[in-house]
């Protein structure tokens, strides 16, 4: 009996710490993958407007053209970019393909601006990993002049949450196991009074019963003979009428 309500308080005490501890640990999870991939998207964001800074919107002979020379990573005689960008590309406001570095992109852009996570299948030849792409539409005198697409690997994020992932996978289960012990350690200090109690109530039971013992035994054994007694006078009396 004591055992299976010892049982019962740590499974239920396993349940409820678990739960939470389940839960902080997902919380913890979503929260550290959502601020890496934040700060890796400022980083991009930056290199970008980096990039862009270096476009020249020139009028030549009446017409309008876009000078590349000068933008990093995209020019020929820019200085290079320090960034882990895999590849670079250059659109027309009319969204057609005018200059790109890395694997040979489409000649009409489709993608939206603003951010987006590339798989390893639709990333092209690089690189056996997710790749973040950024789609920057770029103005100058509040003018639209291109669009300007870079993507980075997104191993600086993938790889510590892909390693908080398994201090997860093992830490969890060892502090469930943990508080599972707890939970009866616990269980057992709390039904001690219960048991104690129980075990006084036995010895006095006990006790009490040994007590009783000898005056039912004898009471029982002169029962017999006040019943005999009582009989032969009940007799008598007849007799005598």
């Amino acid at each position: 009996m004591f055992n299976r309500s010892r049982s019962n308080l740590a499974i239920w005490f396993t349940l409820s710490m678990g739960s939470i501890l389940v839960i902080f640990a997902g919380i913890l999870y979503v929260r550290e993958a959502r601020d890496r991939l934040q700060a890796f998207d400022r980083t991009l964001y930056d290199t970008s407007r980096i990039v862009a800074a270096g476009v020249e919107n020139l009028v030549y002979e009446g017409q309008k053209r876009i000078d590349l020379e000068n933008v990093p990573v995209l020019g020929r005689d820019s200085l290079p970019l320090s960034s882990n960008l895999v590849f670079a590309r250059w659109y027309t406001p009319e969204k057609q393909l005018l200059q790109f570095i890395g694997p040979i992109p489409p000649s009409q852009l489709t993608t939206a601006s603003g951010f987006q996570t590339l798989n390893a299948d639709s990333a092209g030849e690089f690189p056996p990993h997710r790749l973040r792409q950024l789609t920057l539409p770029v103005y100058q005198d509040a003018q639209l002049i291109g669009y300007l697409q870079v993507a980075a690997p997104l191993i600086s994020v993938e790889e510590p949450l892909r390693q908080l992932r398994l201090f997860l996978i093992v830490g969890v289960p060892l502090a469930l196991g943990a508080i599972a012990l707890t939970g009866w350690f616990l269980g057992g200090k709390a039904m001690q009074p219960i048991r104690q109690s129980y075990e006084l109530l036995q010895q006095f039971t006990a006790d009490a019963s040994h007590e009783l013992r000898t005056p039912l035994a004898g009471i029982l054994s002169h029962a017999p003979y006040n019943f005999s007694g009582n009989s032969g006078n009940c007799l008598r009396s007849n007799n005598d009428s």
